[in-house]
C-alpha cells in the first residue's frame, strides 16, 4: 500500500492479471531482496531490512524467457 506503515520482515505480494509474468523480483533500490515464481499466492517474499526507515520497493515481473516485462513502485516506511 503506497505510503503503508510496515512492521519489519515485511511480506510482499503483487497482484497480475497478465498470465505471461512467471517471476516477480522485489528490489530496494538495485539490491534485490528476493524473488518469487508463485502467482496463486501473489509471488509472496518476506524480507527483513537492516535499517528502519523510508523506502521505495520496486516489483519487477518478467516472463518465461526471463524478459521484464513489468515494473510498480511503492513508498513504504519500515517500522520496528
Amino acid at each position: 500500500k503506497q505510503d503503508g506503515w510496515y512492521k519489519n520482515g515485511v511480506w510482499m505480494k503483487v497482484r497480475t492479471k497478465d498470465p505471461k509474468i512467471v517471476i516477480v523480483k522485489y528490489k530496494a533500490g538495485n539490491y534485490l531482496l528476493g524473488e518469487s515464481t508463485h502467482p496463486d499466492e501473489g509471488f509472496p517474499v518476506r524480507y527483513t531490512f537492516h535499517q528502519l526507515g523510508d523506502r521505495t520497493l520496486t516489483a519487477e515481473g518478467y516472463d518465461i524467457s526471463g524478459k521484464q516485462i513489468s515494473e510498480s513502485f511503492v513508498d513504504v516506511k519500515i517500522v520496528e
